[in-house]
């Protein structure tokens, strides 16, 4: 069971987004997984591949929805990608699943500051829709 320091204060919604991630400091093709939670502060999601307490893990998260919050919605570099959203997290949780698969929950630990205040109007209109809860 995580400390009360390691779980996520801020509001949660239950959501299934595909994303790519990667542990940092190694080069070589990204692993795809699907988000099982997101708050503005972390997220819990699925991957082939364990890591451990404390990695750090960069994501391309593919929020649904998100170009309506995205700060840099009109920035050429990110022409194709207005719906992803890139952090790194600190793993605080690796579980195995039934299926081969491991239940990663991460903290954020780099994401831009806009996209920090996109993010929490992003969870706070999802959290409308009733899918939202706290932990």
């Amino acid at each position: 069971m995580p400390s009360p320091l390691e779980c996520r204060k801020s509001q949660r919604i239950k959501v299934r987004f595909f994303l790519t991630h990667i542990k940092s400091g190694l080069t070589g093709e990204k692993l795809s997984g699907f988000t099982r939670d997101l708050s503005s502060g972390g997220l819990m999601f699925t991957s082939s591949v364990e890591y451990s307490l404390q990695d750090t893990v960069h994501l391309e998260i593919n929020l649904s929805g998100w170009r309506e919050f995205n700060p840099v919605i009109n920035n050429p570099d990110i022409a194709g990608k207005e719906d992803t959203v890139v952090v790194s997290v600190k793993v605080l949780r690796a579980q195995r699943l039934d299926n081969d698969l491991y239940c990663i929950a991460g903290s954020f630990i780099w994401v831009d500051n806009e996209y920090q205040k996109a993010l929490e109007k992003y969870v706070n209109k999802q959290a409308k829709g009733g899918n939202a809860f706290f932990s």
